[in-house]
């Protein structure tokens, strides 16, 4: 390890420092290859009793990495204990806020124009926090499922991670005591917030949030903790878990913090506990080909409901549920994809040669069914559309907008342009282009901070007469950087999430009832498009969907053919409000 025996003296000052080595193995934990600082004094006798403390220091911090990297916990955490972590969390982001001024660290602070009460422009101030990408809020929490409340964990795992790294206090993510300290931490995010905004406003006084159990004792001593430690020590080596640790690390390195491709992983990580909490945390040596089709038949029969009261359950008793009550189970489809991401963590053991072969490769799932009647299609109808465009976002310039003008453009834009979410989402000023030809169109392309699912997807998309004439191009020369600035960005730099969110409220409004909300454009569109006669070929260079066949892939559809077709869709009953 590199434990330096007594303190070092400097050459040239001849102050003494201390000096500790980190393993390899911890410093992605530690964050530095070395514990290095100056004890303040050139007195021998000062410099050895200070070289005692700080080299306690360091063990402590040690043991807390090889928890980490073993993935066990030091301790349990009841409610109560949750709600006084929070409350201290709180009560430093307070106390570091008001100290540095730094309110941009929870909430940021934009000027834009919008429209007053009076239907006038008008300058306005917003305010963005954390709290605004969060993928559950609110009364939601209430009724949220245990997958919800590991979204929401996620959502705040910097804040909870650096509460407990000050508490000395080590969890095992996902987990139940986890879930608890994300509820717990909610509220306090939400207050952090209100005091930012107030202190951005010169409002010294206001005080949203009494502390009064910051300084109460937590349930637990450091006693029993270091027990825990000890047997956390004794972890099985390759474990399922460990595995799973490095495996996500690699990708991490590989694919140089892709924020996208960091949602992947999580989604894998969740698998991969789920199939750990099915058949134990055993060596990946140990696990057979029967273990996975274990797995794959134990997922069948799970209920497909997300209610907290139901996931909550153990595996046995939510089996019980469903043959009781007659619960709807989990898709074949869902538990097929569940497989491919389990396999890609085996995969990456055979690549380290810790298995000879993945025990994944073979295990089918049947995911054809006999359906006993024809199935509507996943876009919107006419008529749902004519309900989604008649409300008051769309006819009223006075109505409330969440986003700002993103509430009234990107709906519109994805149902006139077929487009993902994400790509109109995360569209530029610059990205909003004339052809030689006189025809305005959307560049589709990969940037900064800009990305699309295949190459396939890079296009232009000509936009229809009926959105220019809504004024969307001078909408466009309002806006510089960001075409929809006022849309935050998720935890994975994703600009579509919140927009998400607000959308499903408005189908909620109007009683439709659709899984994919914005997606549900693209069918729509492609429907549309059949119903007017216009080939694939044409429709498929709009959306961005590959060519099904070689000859698909010879010559181009210009700009031009794809304007007359978007021109072609109805048009929608809206008001111009800008």
């Amino acid at each position: 390890m590199g434990i330096m025996a007594s303190p070092q003296r400097h050459p040239k000052s001849g102050i003494y420092y201390f000096r500790m080595g980190v393993p390899k193995d911890l410093r992605s934990i530690i964050g530095k290859r070395e514990f290095k600082t100056s004890l303040g004094t050139t007195n021998p006798s000062e410099a050895k009793r200070l070289y005692s403390d700080h080299y306690q220091q360091a063990l402590h911090q040690l043991e807390l990495a090889k928890l980490k990297v073993s993935g066990q916990a030091n301790t349990d955490l009841n409610h109560k204990d949750c709600a006084i972590i929070a409350e201290r969390w709180y009560e430093h982001s307070k106390n570091e806020v008001e100290r540095s001024g730094a309110f941009s660290n929870h909430l940021s602070k934009t000027h834009n124009e919008g429209y007053g009460q009076d239907g006038f422009k008008a300058k306005f101030t917003a305010y963005f926090g954390l709290s605004d990408t969060l993928s559950i809020s609110g009364r939601e929490l209430e009724s949220a499922s245990e997958q919800q409340l590991d979204e929401l964990a996620e959502d705040l795992k910097e804040e909870i991670d650096a509460q407990l790294d000050r508490e000395s206090i080590v969890l095992v993510y996902p987990s139940d005591a986890y879930r608890r300290l994300a509820v717990a931490f909610y509220p306090y995010v939400i207050n952090i917030e209100r005091l930012c905004r107030a202190r951005y406003e010169r409002n010294w006084g206001y005080e949203p949030v009494e502390i009064r159990i910051a300084k109460d004792s937590l349930s637990f001593d450091m006693q029993s903790m270091s027990t825990s430690s000890s047997r956390a020590r004794k972890a099985v080596k390759d474990s399922l878990s460990s595995v799973l640790k490095k495996f996500i690390e690699s990708e991490k390195v590989k694919h140089k913090g892709s924020l996208s491709r960091l949602k992947t992983l999580n989604e894998t990580s969740l698998k991969v506990e789920r199939f750990i909490e099915i058949i134990g945390d055993k060596p990946i040596t140990e696990v057979s080909r029967s273990d996975v089709m274990t797995y794959r038949d134990t997922l069948l029969q799970l209920p497909k409901s997300k209610q907290k009261n139901i996931r909550s359950k153990p595996i046995e008793e939510q089996i019980k549920l469903v043959e009781s009550e007659g619960l709807e189970t989990i898709s074949a489809a869902t538990v097929k994809n569940s497989l491919r991401q389990l396999s890609t963590v085996f995969t990456y053991a055979t690549d380290l040669e810790l298995i000879s072969k993945n025990p994944v490769f073979g295990v089918k799932v049947s995911t054809s069914q006999r359906k006993t009647e024809v199935e509507e299609g996943k876009g919107y109808t006419d008529k749902e559309i004519e309900r989604l465009f008649a409300t008051e976002v769309f006819i009223d310039p006075r109505a409330p907008k969440r986003y700002e003008m993103a509430c009234y453009w990107i709906p519109l834009l994805c149902r006139y342009t077929g487009a993902r979410l994400n790509e109109i989402a995360q569209l530029r000023s610059e990205d909003v282009m004339l052809s030689e030809s006189g025809v305005h169109y959307l560049n589709i392309r990969r940037g900064e901070q800009q990305s699309v699912k295949t190459d396939a997807s890079l296009r232009h998309i000509p936009l229809s007469e009926h959105l220019i004439e809504l004024g969307f191009l001078e909408y466009v020369k309002t806006t510089k950087g960001w075409l929809f600035s006022e849309l935050p960005k998720d935890k994975y730099g994703k600009k579509s999430t919140a927009i998400t969110k607000w959308w499903r409220c408005v189908l909620e409004e109007v009683e439709i009832n659709n899984t994919q909300p914005f997606h549900a454009f693209r069918h729509s569109f492609k429907t549309q498009m059949r119903t007017l006669g216009i080939p694939d070929t044409v429709s498929d260079a709009i959306t961005g969907h590959a060519g099904k066949s070689e000859g698909d892939r010879y010559g181009v559809v210009t700009l031009e053919t794809k304007k007359d077709a978007v021109d072609r869709l109805p048009r929608l009953s809206v008001n111009r409000i800008f």
